[in-house]
């Protein structure tokens, strides 16, 4: 039986997995959303939702919209780390990327590996109405919840592409992890690898096709496939302000393979482009210590 009479069982305060089973689908889920709404609002005693927009995407008021998987997984505790979470993924994208990059209103951000859209979240509105996000996902899944994201929403700035950044226009092949921030570029398919192929095109091309002849900031985060994205980006970078590269390095040390160590060829390319190197080695954390920041000489001498 249902104990509190919202659909939720209160000891274990979980969702009754045959509940699960007979809504989560077409028919059945704008019932689920509404009795885990009400679940949500209960246990947090905060103006929070959840919905189904062909995923499932959740809303904490004052902040905004998360999307979150295609199948219903929300658990109590989940449910109350709704604002923790969210609060806490905006102070990582401002603490990661505007290091030596402070945003301007009006200015241009390129994302390269956006995600689901965290970072987005904290570029968007840091450069206003009169600023532009292009934020570059190339898994299609992880795309889709990213296009979400901005919908929801309401970044009119953002334009979301569903591409991978490489040294040219190909097929590449993309790992299809559950960790979608794991997903790695690969030039081949590899026997036994759950991949899925994608375009690629240089960033060069991409910021030709959409009129782009200036960057403020760049960022650029796809864990491991560095070298591939400098490659097609010798045009744009010289009309690149700051960037920041997240090389993984620390993935090389703890045994992921050597075809992670990226920085020095990131940190040798950025010099040749005419950019001052700033890193944060005394940090604790080894991937944040692996943020390559660069900023454009001219922009020191301006």
């Amino acid at each position: 039986m249902l104990r509190d009479g919202s659909g939720f069982e209160s000891d274990p305060v979980t969702i009754k997995r045959a509940l699960i089973r007979a809504l989560d689908r077409p028919g059945g889920r704008g019932l689920l959303a509404a009795l885990a709404t009400r679940w949500a609002r209960q246990l947090t005693g905060e103006n929070v939702s959840i919905l189904y927009d062909d995923v499932w995407i959740h809303g904490v008021s004052s902040l905004g919209y998360l999307p979150d998987s295609s199948t219903f997984e929300y658990t109590r505790d989940r449910i109350l780390s709704f604002r923790s979470a969210f609060e806490r993924s905006i102070r990582c994208a401002k603490d990661f990327w505007f290091y030596a990059y402070q945003p301007q209103p009006g200015d241009v951000i390129v994302d390269v590996g956006a995600g689901i859209g965290m970072d987005v979240l904290a570029f968007s509105p840091s450069v206003g109405a009169a600023g532009r996000v292009l934020a570059i996902e190339a898994h299609p899944t992880t795309c889709r919840l990213l296009r979400k994201l901005c919908y929801w929403n309401r970044l009119a700035n953002t334009l979301c592409l569903q591409y991978a950044v490489a040294d040219g226009s190909r097929a590449v092949y993309i790992d299809d992890r559950e960790d979608h921030e794991a997903n790695c570029i690969s030039l081949a398919q590899g026997e036994g690898c759950m991949r899925e192929q994608v375009p690629a095109h240089s960033l060069d091309e991409i910021c030709k096709i959409h009129g782009l002849e200036h960057i403020s900031f760049l960022k650029i985060n796809i864990e491991g496939a560095e070298r591939l994205a400098i490659g097609g980006m010798k045009y744009m970078i010289r009309r690149t302000n700051q960037v920041c590269i997240a090389c993984h390095d620390f993935r090389a040390a703890s045994g992921d393979g050597d075809e992670f160590r990226t920085r020095d060829a990131v940190i040798g390319f950025l010099r040749e482009s005419g950019f001052t190197i700033l890193t944060r080695d005394g940090d604790p954390r080894s991937y944040v210590r692996d943020h390559i920041h660069g900023i454009a000489n001219h922009q020191l001498a301006s």
